[in-house]
């Protein structure tokens, strides 16, 4: 495979999502434009609804228009500013297209030790002994590089990069940029040629995306993940395959000694394993993805019909080839893709537009009820079915660790407390704001067993966070999804604040609800951590007695609670520049406002976009055309004569269908909303480009 060509530091996106001074000091001479989009979130979304999103196009400088050497992403540089890889020290190796061996070695121990318990499908000695044979894809280790490289010291590369002025340190998740870069150049011949190392790529490279503040990006790449896997057909048995493993049942829920303590691993079988767990792998990623962004699971259950991991699958792809089993004190794969299989279900039913109310009749409302009580019912039967060494606790988590896999056993408690949550909410939502008003009430008893279980399940996820703090937290920094649960438990305590607030006959003031009014508490149980002095927590409106008879026991305890799962996301925003968005979410969520403004939240962090592609020869005009508004014109009513319909007047959300019934328009207004949205204005200077795979939310 042929060297990818190499970018210049005009072609990294560069998003600080750190400390508004460091962004200003960073960005204050760079000139940019606010370009916006609509994206649509459901039901179960952080940010629910469909929402215009704030994207910042930067001008490049001439100084760093030049396409001879790679540069790592830093701040935004000016035009005395420019951060450089060393010329001295190259970072990647001129034959192979890798990294250096001194620094690629410390990247694949990092890797296994941030993600490799998550991500099972891979073996450490099967991949190192592929590099040293020269078999390994550039693509895939670039990924790893890049989603490594956040969670190592970072003298590791004092060598490799030039230093910034001013003594300007880089965010951790910077150092990611070159690597990243170079595998998004293998992209195109990596889908041409699909392979399960393209699966495994494209997956873990929605992740290193995101961890560059590109959160569309880990919704294009895990699409694309998923169908190179469906293209593969990893979602079909293979009979011609599985029939190798002749000996043992594989469907079966035996342990590693199933194969005999003895037997030498092959490579079919440990093709075969690595593959079904992969497949699974995609399968999960793809349904906490639309957990977090509120849309329907692309992949159904119903079509796949290959077997859920075994046990004998995970200890297979542990070992390698050519080793003998190794057997583990708890297995959790085939639990955690068991749950998710589950958890899935509940988010297909939750995103449908047929889920959400609107005029349902007393049929269809009890339907749905039913539906709801029948999928809660399926996963606490589930979950109380696992075995004792994989139920919750401080004891389970800490063996989980000992055997290398705290991610799988967060990750399959989170996400089932998560949709158990949500399935409470939605019959809780069903008992109070849908209640017919021709129906009696329902009272607070029968509201109860399913409040009660929204609460216990919010309060095992604060747990959950409080052991893995106290044990080991690696997982709480390295697995993005987990910050799903953690945002909605911050959610309802947030709503715990506010009520409590109300409950004293009195409004929440925004001073009353800001981070400042609240300490972070120390990473110890937030149940039992309160600030010591009321003082701290109580702003000086009134007296310190007067504030403390108007703040309850319990809104202290919420207080407490919140601040502690947020401190989380922003602990994960460190190494995942994302996760700073779903922080700012947090900051209106946290007055009460449910419909989050999600300009607002993009606007404050330092997102910055190239408009590249709109510049390329050949495609330019095509692309402008494709772009930019038709002329001004008004808003069409039904019956009114054809009128051109442009940025300024139009809202996709106010205006009904039946308004185009008769108007014959010259763009398609749907997706005139769904692409980036600009004017004439923003063409104007040739510095602007468009590079859409590296928009950020």
């Amino acid at each position: 495979m042929s060297r990818p060509r190499e970018y210049s530091s005009n072609e990294y996106m560069t998003k600080p999502a750190s400390a508004a001074e460091s962004t200003n000091r960073r960005t204050s001479d760079t000139p940019y434009k606010t370009v916006h989009y609509y994206r649509h979130h459901g039901p179960t979304a952080i940010a629910p609804g469909h929402k215009q999103v704030s994207v910042k196009a930067r001008q490049d400088n001439d100084e760093t228009s030049s396409r001879d050497q790679m540069i790592p992403v830093s701040n935004i540089p000016s035009s005395k500013q420019t951060s450089t890889l060393s010329a001295s020290h190259p970072l990647f190796d001129d034959d192979s297209g890798l990294p250096q061996p001194a620094v690629l070695w410390q990247l694949l121990d990092i890797f296994f030790e941030y993600y490799g318990n998550f991500y099972c499908f891979l073996n450490k000695r099967h991949l190192i002994q592929r590099i040293k044979e020269g078999k390994a894809p550039v693509f895939l280790i670039s990924v790893i590089s890049a989603l490594s490289a956040r969670f190592c010291d970072p003298g590791m590369f004092s060598s490799y990069f030039s230093p910034l002025e001013d003594c300007v340190e880089r965010d951790r998740w910077e150092f990611s940029a070159p690597f990243l870069e170079r595998a998004k150049s293998l992209i195109v011949p990596t889908i041409s040629l699909p392979t399960t190392d393209g699966v495994a790529g494209l997956l873990l490279l929605a992740f290193a995306d995101f961890g560059d503040n590109n959160e569309a990006g880990l919704w294009m790449f895990t699409g694309m993940a998923l169908r190179m896997a469906q293209e593969l057909g990893l979602q079909r048995h293979r009979g011609d395959v599985s029939d190798r493993r002749a000996g043992h049942t594989i469907a079966s829920e035996g342990d590693a000694s199933t194969l005999g303590s003895s037997a030498t691993i092959e490579m079919d079988v440990f093709k075969e394993s690595s593959e079904v767990i992969l497949l699974w792998s995609v399968f999960a990623h793809d349904s906490a993805l639309c957990n977090g962004t509120g849309r329907v699971p692309s992949l159904k259950r119903h079509e796949i019909n290959v077997r859920l991991p075994t046990k004998i699958d995970a200890a297979i792809v542990r070992a390698g080839p050519g080793n003998r089993l190794e057997s583990a004190s708890v297995e959790l794969v085939p639990y955690m893709f068991s749950i998710m299989l589950l958890v899935s279900q509940s988010i297909e039913f939750l995103n449908t537009a047929a889920s959400q109310i609107s005029g349902h009749s007393h049929v269809e409302e009890e339907d749905r009820a039913s539906r709801i009580e029948n999928l809660r019912t399926t996963m606490l039967r589930t979950y109380r079915a696992l075995p004792r060494e994989v139920s919750f606790g401080a004891n389970n988590y800490r063996a989980a660790v000992n055997a290398g896999q705290a991610g799988s056993y967060l990750f399959l408690h989170l996400q089932f407390h998560l949709q158990v949550a949500f399935l409470a909410q939605e019959s809780l939502s069903e008992l109070a704001e849908l209640q017919p008003p021709d129906r009696p009430p329902r009272t607070k008893t029968t509201k109860k067993p399913q409040f009660d279980l929204y609460k216990s399940s919010i309060k095992a996820i604060t747990d959950m966070l409080t052991i893995a703090k106290l044990i080991d937290d690696r997982p709480t920094l390295s697995l993005v999804y987990l910050n799903q649960a953690f945002f909605h438990a911050a959610c309802a305590y947030s709503r715990d604040m506010i009520e409590e607030v109300r409950e004293m006959g009195s409004s929440p003031q925004e001073e009353e609800l800001s981070p400042s009014a609240f300490p972070i508490p120390s990473q110890t149980s937030p149940s039992m951590v309160f600030p010591q002095d009321s003082k701290q927590v109580l702003q000086p409106k009134a007296s310190a007695e007067a504030r403390k008879s108007t703040f309850s026991f319990l809104a202290l305890t919420a207080r407490a609670n919140y601040q502690f799962l947020r401190q989380a996301i922003k602990d994960q925003a460190r190494f995942y520049a994302g996760s700073g968005w779903v922080d700012a979410v947090l900051d209106q969520r946290e007055t009460g406002l449910r419909d989050v403004d999600l300009t607002i939240v993009s606007d404050s962090i330092g997102t910055f976009i190239r408009l590249h592609d709109l510049r390329e020869p050949g495609g330019s005009e095509a692309a402008l055309q494709k772009f930019v508004p038709p002329a001004p014109g008004d808003i069409l009513q039904p019956g009114e004569d054809q009128g051109n319909l442009t940025i300024d007047n139009f809202n996709w959300d106010e205006i009904p269908p039946s308004t185009f019934q008769n108007a014959e328009l010259n763009f398609d207004p749907q997706a005139f909303f769904t692409d980036y949205m600009y004017t004439e204005e923003q063409f104007s200077n040739n510095g602007y480009e468009l590079e859409p795979s590296n928009m950020l939310v």
